[in-house]
């Protein structure tokens, strides 16, 4: 058997597709779900329970400059309680027996007609977006020593698009209007793709993954046809992941559903 690893080697390891001492496992789950588990087990709070199963952790470039996490992409809360997202999303909270969730309002581009619409709306200025600075290599490096770094809140091409677009209506863009589809996902890249090359020049030799959390699968196949993820978002994912890779990070997309048709394009 593989000698012992801690966290670090054995996640680059899995990741890098090699051999680990064991297979790695992380744990995640709504606040709900973690406080019933918490209950279950006897524990005095919902942190300890990755412990308790002896789980792997991913970190962040919060765990090494010192803060717990890095905010700029999060929703805004408004005086009067609501929230909304950084691309001028509303949300809006909904209850269930169980708890309560965030979910998208009333998309901000749903009746945009044209491009110049797409244009015209109040696009997000990276240049608002400020990065914590790295701490001394003496502070954050053995900080390094016992995590896997990663970010995932800068690649978005369908997931950023129909938020704002709303889902019905780009579908239809991709038949009706294309053009229109086009503009909102190159408008989103020109926020995303500047801002990833600064953050990773801000951190540099301190990211060891960059990943995409779209979501193209349903249960039983693709969102849309293969042909609509190569001609709308495929090539924003490819510009955003190309960008990570020449700094050495590895490229991880994530997706909820059956996405066998298009992994042979995300390889």
């Amino acid at each position: 058997s593989n000698p012992r690893m801690n966290m670090r080697e054995r996640l680059l390891t899995a990741m890098r597709r090699g051999v680990p001492d064991r297979i790695p496992y992380t744990y995640d789950a709504t606040a709900e779900c973690s406080e019933t588990l918490r209950a279950h087990l006897g524990l005095k709070s919902a942190g300890e329970i990755p412990d308790h199963f002896a789980c792997d952790r991913f970190g962040s470039i919060g765990s090494l400059v010192g803060k717990s996490h890095i905010a700029w992409n999060q929703p805004e809360a408004r005086p009067d309680g609501t929230r909304v997202t950084l691309w001028g999303t509303p949300l809006k909270r909904v209850e269930y027996p169980g708890g309560a969730y965030w979910e998208f309002d009333t998309p901000p581009l749903s009746a945009a007609q044209t491009v110049s619409d797409v244009e015209a709306y109040a696009w997000p200025d990276p240049a608002r977006v400020t990065f914590e600075p790295l701490p001394a290599p003496s502070v954050w490096q053995p900080r390094l020593a016992n995590t896997v770094v990663g970010e995932g809140a800068f690649i978005g091409p369908f997931g950023i698009a129909w938020q704002v677009r709303g889902m019905e209506n780009m579908m239809f863009d991709m038949i009706e209007n294309p053009e229109v589809l086009d503009a909102i996902v190159r408008r989103i890249e020109s926020f995303t793709l500047p801002l990833l090359k600064r953050f990773l020049d801000t951190y540099k030799g301190a990211v060891d993954y960059v990943s995409c959390g779209d979501d193209f699968g349903t249960q039983l196949g693709l969102m849309i046809s293969r042909e609509h993820f190569r001609r709308f978002f495929g090539p924003s994912l490819k510009r955003h992941f190309q960008l990570a890779r020449s700094y050495g990070c590895l490229c991880y997309q994530h997706s909820c559903g059956a996405i066998v048709d298009i992994i042979p394009d995300l390889i």
